[in-house]
């Protein structure tokens, strides 16, 4: 996540926006990296939820 932020923020920063715009989309790059972690780290655990979820 440090890796993605450090990557993108100076063309966040460099945007002619609001500072809220600006925060609301680094933190929507961050939870992107961090989804695509977890999903890559715990596909199989995700998997299990998913079919319970689908089960019930």
């Amino acid at each position: 996540m440090g890796i993605a932020f450090a990557l993108t923020n100076p063309y966040v920063m460099a945007l002619e926006a609001h500072a809220i715009v600006k925060f609301l989309l680094n933190s929507t790059i961050i939870s992107a990296a961090f989804g695509a972690v977890i999903w890559i780290k715990e596909k199989e655990f995700i998997w299990d939820i998913k079919q319970m979820v689908i089960k019930s």
